[in-house]
């Protein structure tokens, strides 16, 4: 279902540094026909697992997502006025259980639209 959903454009940075990626979200995709009808907006569920897929693209792993706490939504993201958007994650780090814990936000332009903290576990 959300395979062509978005196009992960570019990813900078490491493990080391806070990550930047820049993604399109595709405003033609068929999630968009229920949610919602002439006013397309990115599912909040949608936009945890871009901020997964990124992370997921800078370790080389597969990870799932564990927790997450302070998740805000702080704005919508319609695709059609706004199909950019940019990625940044900091902290990356593994627990003392083995989890990676990082800081993850999305920007429209300048504008937060999420923030988040997460911890997932290699598939």
């Amino acid at each position: 279902m959300l395979q062509d959903l978005f196009k992960i454009q570019t990813v900078k940075g490491s493990i080391d540094e806070d990550v930047n990626a820049e993604v399109f979200i595709n405003s033609e995709h068929r999630l968009f026909g229920g949610h919602f009808p002439n006013l397309p907006i990115v599912p909040g569920v949608c936009q945890l697992f871009i901020v997964k897929e990124i992370v997921q693209s800078v370790l080389n792993k597969k990870l799932i997502l564990k927790s997450s706490s302070q998740v805000k939504f702080l704005s919508m993201i319609n695709p059609q006025s706004t199909p950019k958007i940019n990625v940044v994650i900091s902290g990356i780090k593994t627990n003392e259980e083995g989890n990676i814990q990082l800081d993850a936000s999305i920007l429209c332009g300048d504008l937060a639209v999420l923030k988040c903290k997460g911890i997932y576990c290699v598939a």
